[in-house]
């Protein structure tokens, strides 16, 4: 992108000099008058007297020594002026490449943000599924060393109630049936599944869509001198 609008910012100037240029030989066309007046041989009754006729030689070696001038002035503005025009057609024909090339590269990159997002899509939908069920079986077993534990430590329990001494023995098994195991420490943190969405916001419009044009053409600074040609739209929203 930043190739075509350094292009078309160059385009713009060449465009104001060929408008300078054209303008200044227009100009001259339009100044350049000239000097002779063949009113007086307007009517068909007009006499040729040698009186006139001096005149119009006259006339006619004025206009030579004008048209001597004005030649080689309009010949030089002339071709000031063709020079000008063409730089500015080499420069817009070299920028309409570029704009078609940055169209086409911005449509590959669009389809490949859109082809992204949706093979994320679906590679989050299988994995959150996955993860569902690699949980659900974790929890099955988080339980069930959780019960392993407290039976362990109820067994542990009974087996002082037995070692202890007969006087002790009923206090004991009191506590036992009141034992209060902590299984925290088998806790497992089970995680919620992270925000993920997918930010195709860069190519939410695209070449020849009205916004995009906005953007990237209708809106830069170059736009006015150095209109874009017509606009190639992606082959895939065709």
């Amino acid at each position: 992108e930043a190739t075509h609008a350094a292009c078309r910012a160059q385009q713009g100037e060449l465009a104001a000099s060929k408008k300078q240029a054209c303008g200044l030989m227009e100009m001259e066309i339009e100044t350049h008058v000239v000097p002779y007046d063949s009113s007086e041989l307007a009517s068909d009754d007009s006499a040729l007297t040698k009186e006139l006729a001096d005149k119009l030689l006259g006339d006619m070696h004025r206009c030579l020594q004008w048209a001597h001038g004005a030649n080689a002035s309009l010949v030089e503005s002339h071709a000031k002026c063709d020079t000008a025009v063409e730089a500015f057609e080499e420069q817009k024909k070299l920028c309409n490449d570029s704009q078609a090339e940055f169209e086409v590269l911005f449509c590959d990159y669009h389809q490949t943000v859109l082809g992204g997002c949706e093979s994320f899509e679906e590679c989050r939908t299988t994995t959150i599924d996955e993860r569902e069920k690699v949980h659900s079986e974790v929890q099955v077993t988080e339980k069930g060393r959780k019960a392993e534990f407290k039976a362990a430590s109820d067994i542990t329990c009974l087996l002082d109630v037995i070692e202890a001494k007969p006087a002790e023995q009923p206090a004991k098994l009191k506590e036992c049936g009141n034992l209060a195991v902590d299984t925290s420490a088998l806790d497992i943190m089970y995680h919620e599944v992270p925000e993920g969405k997918c930010d195709f916001s860069a190519v939410a419009t695209y070449p020849c869509d009205g916004d995009w044009l906005g953007v990237h053409y209708k809106g830069q600074g170059w736009y006015e001198t150095a209109p874009t040609a017509d606009c190639r739209a992606c082959a895939e929203l065709w």
